[in-house]
């Protein structure tokens, strides 16, 4: 498992929860859409505008699709994730080896939301708003499976897709269309490294627990490579890189090499008390930017100002 992910699951050093199934957000298109129209591999943001703008001509809605859903924070998340891959950060401490963490020992520094970085993601944000599906705006994993299965979108910035866009069973029509890469770079950042949004879910066990060993024996069972096959035939995403990367070999599984990048590369979550109101302020902006409330420039200096006051408010600076 990459350090910065594993670490994302430890406090001081000390684990306090077992991973055991990865998420991340990447890039999906359909290729023979591609192939057949001769377009670039959406390998940047600036490729995804120009798709985006191509395809449209062909199919209205189809360029451009993302998760950006102003509830549970999706925007502020892809935001980050654009943020992230663009060379920007949140604060001036805003490095992988903190794991998105902060405390009174471990502050933030100067917040840097407003840097000419974050200002450009917030402009591409912007420019592929105005072109978009306008089902973005509600659009969560959910909808965005759906989107592709459908055949209503043909190129996507969004999570990993529930393993079902390269299942034959979930889905019949295009599941042998659909490919994956890490998330797009953007502006000026040439490294791959530093991309995209990750997360996933862990099993902790409370001290109160009365069945340890039940518990103990399900964190091995859906984390040990010799489970590896049940877990994954039963809907799983192993948070074991090797895993991802051997079974990504496979055309139905080809999303875990991309996986197996993103929670290496993406932006961690806010893992401090304040991280949902953190977000809900980044999601606020950024849909002001997507609505045309806001310019990006000055959204991003609204941004940081109140996330300012945020992190002065809980002592963080």
């Amino acid at each position: 498992m990459p350090y910065f992910y594993r670490g994302s699951w430890d406090w001081d050093g000390t684990p306090y929860s077992i991973v055991h199934d990865a998420n991340c957000m990447m890039t999906w298109w359909r290729k023979d859409v591609f192939d057949g129209a001769g377009l670039a591999e959406p390998a940047t943001f600036q490729a995804i505008l120009e798709n985006t703008k191509k395809l449209n001509e062909k199919k209205p809605g189809s360029g451009f699709m993302t998760c950006a859903a102003r509830n549970y924070w999706f925007l502020g998340m892809t935001y980050t994730g654009m943020m992230w891959g663009h060379g920007g950060k949140w604060y001036e401490n805003d490095t992988p080896e903190r794991f998105g963490r902060l405390s009174k020992d471990n502050p933030p520094g100067k917040v840097t939301l407003d840097s000419p970085e974050n200002i450009e993601a917030m402009t591409m944000l912007r420019d592929l708003s105005k072109i978009w599906n306008e089902a973005s705006l509600n659009a969560q994993e959910f909808e965005n499976a759906e989107a592709f299965k459908n055949d209503v979108s043909h190129q996507q910035v969004m999570w990993s897709g529930f393993m079902i866009l390269q299942n034959a069973k979930e889905n019949p029509n295009f599941h042998d269309k659909l490919v994956s890469r890490d998330f797009p770079l953007g502006g000026k950042n040439t490294n791959a490294g530093q991309t995209g949004m990750k997360g996933g879910f862990g099993l902790s066990i409370p001290k109160a627990t009365k069945n340890t060993e039940l518990v103990v024996d399900f964190a091995k069972f859906v984390t040990r490579p010799e489970n590896a096959e049940n877990f994954i035939l039963a809907g799983g995403q192993p948070s074991n890189a090797t895993l991802l990367n051997k079974w990504g070999e496979q055309p139905q599984y080809q999303v875990y090499k991309s996986i197996a990048q993103g929670i290496a590369n993406g932006h961690h979550l806010a893992q401090f008390a304040e991280g949902p109101e953190f977000f809900q302020i980044v999601t606020q902006h950024a849909g002001d930017v997507v609505t045309g409330k806001a310019e990006p420039a000055q959204a991003c200096v609204n941004m940081k100002k109140d996330v300012e006051t945020l992190f002065q408010r809980s002592g963080y600076a």
